[in-house]
């Protein structure tokens, strides 16, 4: 970068995630998915008083160039010819944050390339005492058991890894993952009601809901015999975890982990 950021802009909620986690001050206007108000377990110290503005489906350029940013960084470079429509507002890093590349590790290359190791190497260090700390508490209760991430729609039961977020943190504690979650470059498998046998040694069930689409949990809508009898439904081990925290960043990360400790604590 030519110039030390004073105003930088990140095109999905996660980028400005990251941005903030490295330590730079960003636009006074900022995009997020809806327009609506970033989620309460970002920092919300530095983005107080942060106009938003909806940026998808259609990217919002006019109001984009409208923050007057001096940097962009955009996770959506699966995109064709969004970056040089960035280029045109301000100096742009651009990669694609959605590759199935397990989101900690596009993270350390941004950080690389922006020149904020440090700030990088701050935030895992305060992941790892964040994660002994629940560890401690609640380790006990998913370390070694199987752990499989679902989500159920049009009649069909999904298990992936996505980015990788709740699969790493459930490994993080000591917990191994239904590997079929894995299949596919971490887009998993799908499976049907008759299918679900697979799913017979899983000791917790990850139930993904999607706030974006109200997308109902697992729990809420699978009723099928083959799915209640299933051997953690049964033991009341289905977790419900908003589908955002999936994707992963810093602070998404971070929330995951004050969920996981949350629900493990009350089962």
């Amino acid at each position: 970068m030519p110039v030390e950021p004073r105003a930088a802009l990140g095109m999905y909620p996660t980028d400005t995630d990251l941005l903030v986690t490295l330590g730079f001050k960003v636009a006074r206007s900022l995009p997020t998915r809806d327009g609506k108000a970033f989620p309460s377990y970002y920092p919300q110290a530095e983005l107080t008083g942060i106009e938003t503005f909806a940026n998808f489906p259609e990217h919002a350029y006019e109001k984009i160039a409208a923050a007057k940013p001096d940097f962009i960084l955009d996770s959506l470079g699966y995109e064709n010819g969004t970056h040089n429509k960035l280029e045109g507002i301000a100096p742009t890093y651009t990669y694609n944050g959605f590759d199935d590349t397990p989101w900690r590790e596009h993270f350390k290359t941004v950080a690389a390339a922006l020149g904020r190791t440090a700030q990088y190497n701050a935030w895992v260090a305060r992941y790892g005492k964040r994660l002994a700390e629940v560890k401690a508490k609640v380790g006990s209760k998913v370390e070694g058991k199987t752990i499989a991430p679902i989500v159920y729609n049009n009649g069909k039961f999904l298990s992936a890894c996505l980015s990788y977020a709740t699969c790493s943190t459930m490994r993080d504690l000591g917990a191994t993952i239904y590997a079929g979650a894995y299949a596919n470059g971490g887009h998993g498998e799908t499976l049907s009601a008759e299918q679900l046998t697979r799913l017979g040694q899983v000791d917790l069930f990850i139930a993904a809901s999607n706030p974006a689409t109200n997308l109902p949990t697992v729990s809420q809508v699978a009723n099928d015999p083959s799915w209640t009898s299933l051997k953690a439904v049964t033991n009341g081990q289905v977790m419900p975890v908003s589908r955002e925290l999936a994707f992963g960043s810093p602070s998404g990360q971070l929330e995951l982990l004050n969920v996981i400790e949350k629900w493990l604590s009350a089962h």
